[in-house]
């Protein structure tokens, strides 16, 4: 994956200045219209890295702003399966990377802090947590089918998720 670090920045900043409330919603961005480039099939040792590198845009763009009490991360969409994977399976960039959807891209995303617990409630879930990134909060692997998939048997739908946390109040 390719990102030009001044060329990136300002594609970032511009995004944000498009989020006017993310306290109210969630806000998110795919890659593909960020510029990053090579999102496809990137190498597993380039994964979390540029990942990272728009979260760091985003907080520092945030920050600068006082925006506290959100979080910013990337979801970045895996391949649908039949069955959920043994989580000892799922704890690898490589395997990662192998797994990463390959039409659907990785989006960069804004919301309240609070807005992952009222995502999808009525879902089979299954988490699998990764080692923590420098950076982030929480960094995870995600498996889900809703109600009606549950009753006809569809696939898992999957991602991974890194997250950071703005937190409430004045800054330290």
């Amino acid at each position: 994956m390719e990102t030009s670090a001044g060329r990136m920045t300002a594609t970032v900043n511009a995004w944000l200045a498009t989020v006017v409330d993310a306290s109210q919603s969630v806000r998110s961005v795919h890659f593909d219209e960020l510029g990053v480039e090579g999102w496809q099939s990137p190498a597993a040792t380039e994964i979390p890295g540029c990942w990272l590198e728009l979260i760091e845009l985003a907080v520092a763009t945030l920050q600068a702003r006082k925006v506290r009490g959100i979080t910013v991360g990337v979801v970045a969409p895996l391949k649908n399966r039949d069955t959920v994977p043994m989580a000892d399976r799922e704890r690898s960039w490589k395997l990662l990377a192998a797994s990463l959807h390959e039409i659907e891209p990785p989006s960069l995303y804004v919301f309240s802090s609070g807005a992952l617990r009222e995502w999808d409630l009525d879902v089979e879930e299954h988490r699998f947590p990764l080692l923590r990134e420098s950076g982030v909060d929480h960094v995870f692997v995600r498996y889900w089918r809703d109600a009606e998939e549950i009753v006809t048997g569809d696939e898992y739908s999957g991602a991974v998720y890194l997250l950071r946390r703005l937190e409430d109040g004045p800054e330290s």
